[in-house]
Formats: structure tokens, C-alpha cells, sequence
């Protein structure tokens, strides 16, 4: 029966190994009840009599149960003296055929050892043939869980190939037997053996994986893993859900292919656009243990993110460095509200896992308030008013009429030394950088062009100081103020709108926010949360730089201030739902940077309501049409002068083009010898310098004799040189 069972248990499964099991132990619970009963039906000389006695004279039995039932437990019965039934008895129990009872059980015995023989034997020829099995079946009977409790040895002559990735370029290891290796991560590894039982399912596994032992047709078996963590691997013979594991096992390190490791100079640290004059270097070094395909430049503010390639490689290449300059005035900068993280990624070539990144420590940069660097700029220029205002009122009221020569001297000098000022608190607000914001170079042009004209005027005063000269001096002064003035107001009105436009993504992001802070989940109302507190501090800050941009950026600064303390009145009522309607009213009013009173794109100013109030010197006083006179008049004359030099740009493209031809530049090539030639011979006659007349005409050189012949004869002799575009006005 143990034998069936360690069989029947060796499928494995658990519905066999119960029936093994239970066949077991039903077996032995029989054996003992038989043996629990046949000493039951044998305790006493009643049951021997009637069970083995009986069945060989039944007439002597019959007479030795009388005679046993003269004698009770309680003593020999009245009338019959207790020693005389004693010997009674002992006499009919000596007439018992002792020796026929004895060669009966004999027999029984015998034939009872014959089928023990015979069963033996049959155990003894299943065991030769197929010993292996039973005592597989047994050991996958005693198995606790899916791995049974001995090992078995299942291949023999082992031999182990490891074949690295091919990116990697490594030759292959080959090593005989199971040891400890170290393999790059990636590595196919071929496990060869010969079986030692053949019909068993042989597997190679890491307790998790099983690949299986498959025949190579040169009567071994083979199995090929491709090696991902660090594990260890053995050979298993599977019988169904059990695994029988051979005695050595094989592990195996994997050595993974790291990310690229990539190096930020100066980093980490942190750049205040507000106080940077100068962009922003990038330089990096990036290495891999292996290859690198590619390294870009990563910038990251909130959920926006940007990537720029900084270099493509093969692949092959394990070291790459470089670097970028980001520009103060960089898109992804201007429109960013939020600290931006700036940082180098380089890609490595892994094929097998996929490429990792490897990133670098990132600078961050915090960008300026809304308005913040076009604020310092304007006030710059407002300086630059200032000064010219003050030089004009000292020019109103010093008048050159009557002057003696020595205090017109002195007049002289103070002219030039206003003068210099003047342009050197113009030179210092051109040359500066405004948190990566410049003058723009129209406007550059056009103030240049200005202080030439003062500076024209005040030398010919100090050659010829006159009333007439000083009238002149104090007129170009004086529309050298409008002009700036002029300059201040369009600013302040164009910078105003953009700023609206700025401020209306950071008013939408107040509405998402808003939005996210009424969500069921409460990760999702703290960012909501977070994500109000800034916005809000980037409106309140972008509406205090408003108001330094005149009355409509009061008048937007206002706005905007108004619906921030109408958000936060809401959200201090935990009424969420009205503070998103007051968030999406501040966008929607954010769209339209207009005037709240007045004729809406116009440049006039909005009454106090709209916060108005009392103005600014660029909003109130003087003559806003002789100011737009000089502004437009100084304009013109830039558009004209713009004009003229793309004029003369485009006719000397024209004559450039039309001269390209073989045949043309040909004909040029002979014109201009034959006026080389005549003008050779029209100097003949002069006398040598220096090393003689024949040095003379050598260094003589020919002059065409109209401008389009001279500008022919010079492309001529001169290499071709790519065309210049015309100017825009």
C-alpha cells in the first residue's frame, strides 16, 4: 500500500498527494483495527475454543465449554465441591487435540508467508525496475509546500556559456560546473548537462522563473536564461506543483547598467533674474559606463517642462561635454511665474531595459515679479526725463543776451557739462540690463539720434555762443525731453498690456487651483490650495509693479488688487465656489487691458474710480499734442533715414545680382582694364617716389569713372560675399 501511495503521489498534484495520503493512512488504521480485533476475539478460553478448537473437534470443544461452565467467577455450583470441578475441567481441556490444532495453524501460517513471498517479490521487481520513482513519489509526498524536502541530482557534466550584450563589446565567459559569476546585467546564459534519468522534466528556475531544459540533439540537455537582477539559479525536476531541487546551485551577480552620471557647473545655486545683468552659462559634463546617445538641457517650472538637445552621439561615445548660454530673455523664462529648475539629462544606449537618464544637480531660477524688470526700465528713462527736464528749465532761464566774453565762456562750459551728464545718465540706462530686459533698439536708435542732435547743438553754441545758437540748443533740448517723454508714455501703455497678459495665465492658474481646492480628495485640495497662495502672491506683486506704469496700469493694478481681496474674503468664508467666480472675472477683465472709463484702446486716462487719481508727471501737465508733435516728427526722421540706407542696400543688391552672369562680369573685368590702362598712362609722366616709377605704377590703382562702374570693378576683384538684408524701419 505505501508503495501504490508513494506512486501515485509522485504526479504531484495536490488532489494526488491527498489520495497518497489518505491511502496511507487508512492502510495502517486498518492494520490496527484487524490486530485491536483479533486480540479481542481471542482474549479467553471461550473465543479459542469456539474460533481455532472447535474447527478441529467440534465434539471435544463442546465438551470443554460445559466443563468451563461449571466454574463461574463466584466459585463451583451448590451440591458440586469447587475441587471437583476444577479437575473436571483440567481433564477435558487435556483431551483437546493439541497436536491437530497446532499442524492447522501451521498450515495457515504457511500460506500466510507464501503471499507475504509473493508480495515482497513484487515490491522487490518494481523497485528494480523503477526504484527511482517510489522514492521521488515518497519525496514528493513529504514535501511542505511546492519544493520537496531532499535533493536529487538530475544533471551531470555541466558546462555554463555566458554571452554579455552585444552594445557592450565583451567577449563570452565559459565555465565548467556550477560557481559563483558576476555578469553584466543582460547576459545569456547557456546551462548544458547530460541527464542522469531520462522522463523527467527538467527545469532551470530562480524560484520565480522556470525556463526548461530542452534537448541540444547531441543527447544533452540545454537552457538559456537571460539574466536580469542578482539571484541564484538551480536545477529542478518538476512532478507537478512539486519541485525536486538538485544538491548545487549556481549564483549568479548582475551588474545593471548604471545611468549616466552628468555634472552642472556652478551647481546646484540659485539666479534672482531680477539681479542678473549678464544670461545664464550652461556647461556640463556627462559620462556612462558604456555609451551615451544624447544630453539635453531640461527646463522644468510647475507641470511645464521643456527639453532642448544639447548633443546627438552614437551611442558609442562614454563622455560628452558642452555647454549653452540661456538667455535672461528666453521664452520658457518670460513666460514662467513659478522658480524654475534648469537641468542637464543625458540618455545612455541601453537596448535591453531601454535607455535611463541620468540628471544633474539644477539651478534654480527664480524669476522676476511680473512687470518688475520693465518697472526699473521705465524708471531709467523716467531719470533720463528728469535730467533733460532740469537741463531745458536751466537753458529757460540762463539767456545769452548781453553776456561779456567770460561769462560766456562759463556759459560754454556749463552747456557742455550739462550736456555730458545728460548723456551719461542716457548711456547708463541703454547700457543696462533690466533682469534680461534692454532698451529696445529702435527706441535705441531713436534716442541716440537725439543726443547727437543736442550734442550738435550744444558744440556749435560753444564755437559761436549766441542768442540765436542758445535758442537752438534750448529747442533741441526741449524736444529731446518730448521725445523721451513720449517714449515713457508708449512704454508705460504697451508694458501695461503685457503685463495683463501675463497676469491673465496666473489668474487662470487661480481659477485651476480654485477649481482643485473643491475636489472630494484631500491630496488634491492641499495642491489646489498651494497652488492659489501662488497665484496670488504673483498677482499681488504683479499688480504693485502695475501701478508704477501710469494710469492704465493704475487703473489694471487696481483690478487686480480688488479681485485678489475679493478672493481671499471668499476663501476666509471657506466659500471656494465664489472665489473661483472671482478668480475667472479677474481673467476674463485680464483679456481686455483696456481702460475701465474712456474709450477703450485709446491712450486716454481713466477717472479716480479706476484708480486714475491724480496721475504722474507722463499723465497730467504740459502739451500732450506738442509732445506727440516731437515724438512723431523725431520718428519720422529715424523712418526716413531707415529708408534711405534700405534704398541703397537694395540698389547695390541689384547691381550685385545683375552682375553675375559669366558674359556680365566679363565685360566688367575689360571695361575696367581699359580705365586701368589710361589711367596707367595718364600718370606715366609723374615722377617716381620711392622705389621708382615702376613701383609707382604698380601701386597705382584704377578709379572707374562713374559710381556704378567703381562699385562693378570692385565686385570684380573682390570674393563674393553673402547679401545683407535691408533694414526693417
Amino acid at each position: 500500500m505505501v508503495l501504490g501511495a508513494a506512486l501515485l503521489a509522485r504526479a504531484g498534484t495536490p488532489r494526488a498527494r491527498i489520495a497518497a495520503g489518505a491511502a496511507i493512512a487508512i492502510g495502517g488504521a486498518l492494520v490496527w483495527l484487524w490486530e485491536w480485533l483479533d486480540r479481542k476475539r481471542l482474549a479467553g478460553p471461550d473465543p479459542v475454543l469456539r474460533r481455532i478448537v472447535k474447527r478441529v473437534d467440534a465434539a471435544r470443544a463442546d465438551r470443554a465449554l460445559r466443563a468451563l461452565s461449571l466454574v463461574s467467577a463466584t466459585g463451583a455450583p451448590s451440591g458440586v465441591s469447587e475441587e471437583l470441578a476444577k479437575l473436571h475441567v483440567a481433564r477435558t481441556l487435556a483431551d483437546v487435540p493439541k497436536a491437530r490444532v497446532l499442524e492447522r495453524a501451521a498450515r495457515a501460517a504457511g500460506r500466510a508467508t507464501a503471499l507475504a513471498v509473493v508480495v515482497g517479490l513484487g515490491i522487490l521487481a518494481v523497485a528494480v525496475v523503477d526504484g527511482w520513482s517510489v522514492l521521488e513519489g515518497a519525496d514528493v509526498l513529504l514535501a511542505r509546500g511546492a519544493v520537496a524536502p531532499f535533493s536529487m541530482q538530475w544533471l551531470d557534466g555541466i558546462e555554463l556559456t555566458a554571452r554579455p550584450p552585444d552594445y557592450l563589446h565583451e567577449s563570452e565567459i565559459r565555465e565548467v560546473g556550477l560557481s559563483s559569476l558576476v555578469l553584466p546585467f543582460g547576459t545569456e546564459i547557456a546551462l548544458r548537462g547530460a541527464p542522469v534519468r531520462s522522463g523527467r522534466r527538467l527545469l532551470l528556475t530562480d524560484g520565480v522563473t522556470e525556463v526548461p531544459l530542452v534537448e541540444d540533439g547531441a543527447g544533452a540537455l540545454v537552457a538559456r536564461w537571460r539574466l536580469a537582477d542578482t539571484t541564484t539559479l538551480r536545477v529542478i525536476a518538476r512532478f507537478g506543483a512539486v519541485a525536486i531541487e538538485q544538491a548545487d546551485r549556481l549564483p549568479v551577480q548582475s551588474i545593471p547598467d548604471a545611468a549616466p552620471r552628468v555634472e552642472l557647473e556652478s551647481a546646484p545655486r540659485e539666479v534672482r533674474l531680477a539681479d542678473e545683468v549678464e544670461d545664464i552659462p550652461i556647461r556640463y559634463r556627462a559620462t556612462d559606463d558604456h555609451g551615451l546617445r544624447e544630453v539635453q538641457l531640461v527646463l522644468r517650472s510647475g507641470a511645464r517642462e521643456e527639453r532642448r538637445v544639447l548633443s546627438r552621439l552614437d551611442g558609442e561615445t562614454q563622455s560628452d561635454e558642452g555647454g549653452q548660454v540661456l538667455r535672461l530673455r528666453d521664452p520658457f523664462l518670460r513666460r514662467s511665474h513659478a522658480p524654475i529648475a534648469v537641468s542637464v539629462e543625458a540618455k545612455d544606449n541601453d537596448p535591453l531595459s531601454g535607455p535611463k537618464w541620468g540628471a544633474s544637480a539644477a539651478i534654480t531660477v527664480i524669476p522676476a515679479d511680473v512687470g518688475e524688470p520693465e518697472a526699473r526700465r521705465l524708471e531709467a528713462l523716467r531719470r533720463v526725463r528728469d535730467a533733460l527736464v532740469d537741463s531745458l528749465a536751466w537753458r529757460l532761464d540762463s539767456p545769452v543776451r548781453g553776456l561779456a566774453h567770460a561769462p560766456s565762456a562759463a556759459h560754454a562750459v556749463e552747456e557742455t557739462k550739462r550736456a555730458t551728464a545728460n548723456e551719461h545718465t542716457l548711456d547708463d540706462a541703454l547700457a543696462q540690463t533690466y533682469g534680461g530686459l534692454t532698451v529696445p533698439a529702435r527706441t535705441r536708435a531713436l534716442l541716440t539720434a537725439q543726443r547727437a542732435k543736442v550734442r550738435g547743438a550744444v558744440d556749435a553754441e560753444g564755437r559761436a555762443p549766441s542768442e540765436g545758437t542758445h535758442d537752438a540748443t534750448t529747442a533741441a533740448t526741449e524736444r529731446f525731453a518730448l521725445v523721451v517723454d513720449a517714449i515713457v508714455r508708449g512704454l508705460a501703455a504697451r508694458q501695461t498690456r503685457d503685463a495683463a497678459r501675463q497676469l491673465v495665465d496666473v489668474a487662470e492658474d487661480l481659477v485651476s487651483g480654485a477649481t482643485q481646492a473643491q475636489a472630494d480628495a484631500a491630496d488634491t485640495r492641499a495642491r489646489g490650495t498651494t497652488r492659489m497662495d501662488a497665484a496670488e502672491g504673483v498677482l499681488r506683486a504683479g499688480a504693485r509693479n502695475l501701478h508704477t506704469f501710469g494710469a492704465l496700469g493704475r487703473d489694471i493694478g487696481e483690478i487686480v488688487a480688488v479681485d485678489c481681496a475679493r478672493v481671499d474674503r471668499a476663501r476666509a468664508a471657506t466659500d471656494l465656489v465664489h472665489a473661483e467666480l472671482a478668480a475667472r472675472d479677474l481673467a476674463a477683465r485680464l483679456h481686455q487691458p483696456d481702460p475701465s472709463f474712456g474709450a477703450r484702446g485709446t491712450a486716454q486716462r481713466g477717472g479716480g474710480e479706476s484708480g486714475g487719481g491724480r496721475g504722474t508727471e507722463e499723465d497730467e501737465g504740459g502739451a500732450p499734442d506738442d509732445v506727440e508733435q516731437a515724438f512723431d516728427e523725431a520718428k519720422g526722421e529715424l523712418d526716413r533715414l531707415s529708408q534711405d540706407h534700405a534704398g541703397a542696400v537694395g540698389k547695390t543688391e541689384q547691381l550685385l545680382a545683375g552682375a553675375e552672369s559669366d558674359e556680365e562680369q566679363g565685360g566688367l573685368r575689360d571695361e575696367a582694364k581699359r580705365h586701368a590702362q589710361a589711367i596707367r598712362d595718364a600718370a606715366s609722366s609723374l615722377p617716381a617716389v620711392g622705389g621708382g616709377a615702376t613701383r609707382g605704377r604698380a601701386r597705382a590703382r584704377p578709379r572707374a569713372s562713374s559710381p556704378s562702374r567703381r562699385r562693378a570693378l570692385s565686385k570684380s576683384r573682390a570674393p563674393k560675399r553673402p547679401r545683407r538684408r535691408a533694414m526693417p524701419p
